[in-house]
């Protein structure tokens, strides 16, 4: 209930993240879809976590197993840079291993 009162009101923002599955680093720059959201800095927060994760998960050099961690990562991350700018919208990361 609480996600979706969460939703009406600051809308909900999906992260789309291809990563390579033998190595776990970030294929390409990550898509980002809006709901309910009018955020105009879409380009620059994907460049911007582009950035950020290819930094965060460039150590990490064995195979996937589990996409948890991939997940709270981009999850925890988004809303950070999120909250700064006073917003505080439902984030939902997507995984594709490539």
């Amino acid at each position: 209930m609480i996600d979706r009162v969460r939703i009406a009101k600051e809308g909900l923002i999906i992260i789309i993240v291809e990563l390579v599955r033998a190595t776990g680093q970030l294929a390409q720059t990550p898509e980002i879809l809006t709901k309910g959201l009018i955020y105009e800095k879409k380009d620059e927060l994907a460049k911007k976590l582009g950035a950020i994760f290819a930094k965060r998960f460039s150590g990490r050099q064995e195979p996937m197993t589990s996409t948890h961690y991939y997940k709270k990562t981009i999850e925890k991350t988004v809303e950070e840079i999120l909250y700064r700018e006073g917003r505080s919208p439902l984030v939902v990361p997507v995984i594709i291993e490539v």
